[in-house]
């Protein structure tokens, strides 16, 4: 288990104005509007990032808690959404772990999204992100955590109807199903031909 913090508490000894040891959840709202105010050598001063593990480390010690060499940030994970990410505090200001790492390696902050290729906001290897728009980030996302058919834009209704299984993508009924294995044929078809390469049905 790793211990809860509230991020909120600047004087939280965990934070010491920055984001130290991992956390299971991490409620902050993040601004982007702060991007502008972390330069990539105030970034590469504080911290290493390693392309491999998708980790950031403490390259100097920031307070009794958040020794050099141990890893930097605390895990959101909003549980009905699956959405999660790694976010990073710096000088008392917030950032999103993957984008850190675009910026970290390339000297910009992207203009979009980056996206997660295996659609886990927590793997910030460098391979497992690519720029993305919003709406391409959107198709990737993983299937919510209260779906009941096991596989993403599939709604399963067991009320006792002859088709339970309605497919649903991008927000348009494609209809329904008397099968799990019907409705998912129907639905990837339309997802790959839609989607692409951001296509993803879990």
């Amino acid at each position: 288990m790793f211990e809860s913090v509230n991020p909120f508490k600047w004087t939280n000894p965990s934070f010491g104005g920055m984001v130290g040891p991992l956390t299971e959840e991490c409620m902050a709202p993040i601004n982007r509007a702060n991007e502008w105010a972390l330069k990539q050598s105030r970034l590469r001063e504080l911290l290493s990032y390693d392309p491999e593990t998708g980790e950031f480390t403490w390259r100097i010690r920031t307070s009794s808690r958040t020794p050099a060499g141990s890893r930097a940030g605390c895990y959101h994970d909003q549980k009905r959404s699956n959405a999660r990410y790694v976010i990073i505090g710096i000088d008392a200001k917030l950032y999103l772990a993957h984008r850190g790492a675009w910026f970290y390696a390339t000297g910009r902050w992207p203009d979009g999204e980056i996206d997660h290729v295996d659609g886990d906001g927590w793997n910030n290897r460098w391979a497992n992100l690519r720029k993305a728009e919003r709406h391409e980030q959107m198709r990737n996302t993983m299937r919510r955590r209260d779906n009941r058919s096991g596989v993403k834009g599939i709604a399963l209704y067991d009320d006792g109807r002859a088709s339970p299984y309605q497919v649903w993508l991008n927000r348009k009924y494609l209809g329904s199903f008397g099968t799990l294995e019907e409705a998912k044929a129907a639905r990837e078809a339309a997802a790959q031909e839609a989607h692409g390469p951001f296509f993803r049905d879990t």
